[in-house]
This record gives C-alpha cells, structure tokens and sequence, in this order.
C-alpha cells in the first residue's frame, strides 16, 4: 500500500504486479480485500486527498491542479472530485473544513 501511496501519480496495475512479482489479477484481488477498493479507485481515493490538501494549501488554479493530478480536463477533475467528497473543487476551497 505504502508504494501506491508513494507513486500514486505513475502508477499501473501492470507496473504494481513487475514491482511484486504478481500477476494483475492477484494484486487486484489483494487490494480489493485489503482496502475494498479496486486499483483504480485506490488510486483515484488518492490523487483526490492530494487535490484536496492542495487546494487548501495553494493558491494554484483548479486547472493546474487537475493537470499535476494526471486528469485530461477540468470538468473530468471535478466530477471525480465532487463524486468523493460531495463538494466542488471550488467549494472546497471556499471552505475547506
């Protein structure tokens, strides 16, 4: 987990199972039971409590944190973001207790 964490922005299946030694399918069955959560949901969980600290800790744009996050646009961004924490990304920083 600690290495999903580290490389959470880098990351595949493929290169997680060649890092360990597994196959995919073993790694994401692994997680699921470990976490809950699948690769991809593990890894989006992460990238958005990584948005969310930046957004209240900088002052960078939501288009430049959806871009260091790996996400192809804004509106992708946001909708995972609200999907996660039931806010907006600019409601967040509006109020980000």
């Amino acid at each position: 987990m600690d290495y999903i964490s580290r490389n959470y922005n880098q990351v595949t299946l493929n290169d997680l199972a060649e890092q360990f030694y597994y196959t995919p399918a073993y790694i994401s069955s692994f997680l699921r039971q470990q976490t809950g959560m699948n690769f991809r949901s593990m890894v989006c969980k992460l990238k958005m409590e990584k948005a969310r600290e930046m957004l209240a800790n900088t002052n960078w744009s939501i288009e430049q944190i959806a871009e260091t996050m790996n996400y192809s646009n804004r509106k992708h961004f946001e909708k995972s973001f609200q999907e996660l924490f039931y806010l907006t990304p600019y409601q967040y920083r509006k109020n980000p207790n």
